[in-house]
């Protein structure tokens, strides 16, 4: 879900088209975002957070419908208890994770929504 969609061909005719061109500069974009992606994962991995601060994100998630209020406290018992070992401990890393796990359960468009407002919830757009 991380790329899905953002490098598209902005071209009315395709007529000229120099395609190793083009397919060079896609993927050099490409590689540009997931070094960009990868910075801002091990930041969120080294920011600890707080209960206060994790109930209050879940809280704002609801508030901006990235999450149902149904969601609120299976968020912050995935986060307390992960199902997953390598997702214990207090990190922002851990909390967006313990959201994606909840999150399993949307279909399109709804899960494509939920995972983009997620990446702008903890800055993993740039």
């Amino acid at each position: 879900m991380a790329f899905s969609g953002e490098n598209v061909l902005k071209r009315r005719h395709t007529a000229n088209l120099d395609i190793e061109l083009f397919v060079t500069e896609i993927f050099g974009q490409i590689q540009e975002k997931y070094q960009r992606l990868d910075v801002n994962i091990d930041r969120l991995k080294n920011q600890g957070i707080g209960m206060d601060e994790a109930r209050l994100t879940i809280i704002r998630a609801a508030e901006s419908m990235i999450i149902n209020s149904s969601d609120i406290l299976p968020v912050l018992q995935e986060f307390q208890e992960p199902r997953h070992q390598e997702f214990e401990g207090a990190t922002r890393w851990n909390l967006l994770n313990a959201f994606t796990e909840i999150g399993k359960k949307f279909h399109q468009p709804r899960s494509q929504f939920f995972h983009n407002r997620l990446a702008g919830m903890f800055e993993l757009n740039g």
